[in-house]
């Protein structure tokens, strides 16, 4: 029976990374707090309700939440869930050369 229990938690174990990868954005919710979970629910309902208020422009075309968030209207995550989720803010320096910034890119992107 124990060599069954053990099968039965190797599959489900196979098959929960097939569904949240390690490094996907479900398995990373899965490491947040109560508290920072709490928090994530409140902004996803809120960007929610964000997207639906405000999706159709004026004109009746569709996207205009999405580009009011890149102009920064909008819930905001708040930044330690942001962090929790997507770790430090890659940043490059103001001097970096091309070649620097690519291979700075290159080691944020392949970590």
């Amino acid at each position: 029976m124990t060599r069954a229990i053990a099968s039965l938690k190797k599959q489900v174990a196979a098959l929960t990374a097939q569904i949240k990868p390690p490094n996907s954005l479900a398995a990373r919710l899965d490491t947040l707090t109560d508290q920072q979970r709490t928090q994530y629910d409140r902004y996803s309902e809120r960007m929610s309700a964000f997207i639906a208020r405000n999706d159709i422009d004026e004109d009746g075309n569709p996207g205009n939440a999405y580009a009011m968030t890149l102009r920064g209207y909008g819930p905001q995550l708040p930044a330690r869930i942001n962090k929790a989720l997507f770790g430090e803010m890659p940043t490059l320096p103001l001097n970096a050369s091309d070649e620097q910034a690519a291979q700075m890119w290159l080691n944020e992107v392949t970590r």
